[in-house]
């Protein structure tokens, strides 16, 4: 998942991975994905969250879940 993003010093996300028997969390650029309690400051960062219905499919089983993707932006 880390190569379908370009993270650089400027942009932060944090993919999560949830299905009944998995959660995994991937933090690209952890520099800003752990300042995202400070996404209510509209002036110098832009933030979004968006959760997306996924099939998952490991060893010839498919499973669901969902991914979620937050990202974080430095204006």
């Amino acid at each position: 998942m880390q190569d379908c993003f370009n993270p650089n010093d400027k942009i932060g996300v944090q993919l999560t991975l949830r299905t009944n028997n998995y959660n995994k969390i991937l933090n690209i650029n952890p520099l800003l994905t752990d300042k995202f309690n400070f996404c209510f400051d509209e002036e110098r960062v832009a933030c979004s969250n968006y959760t997306y219905y996924v099939l998952i499919n490991d060893h010839s089983k498919t499973e669901q879940g969902f991914l979620d993707v937050a990202m974080i932006k430095l204006k």
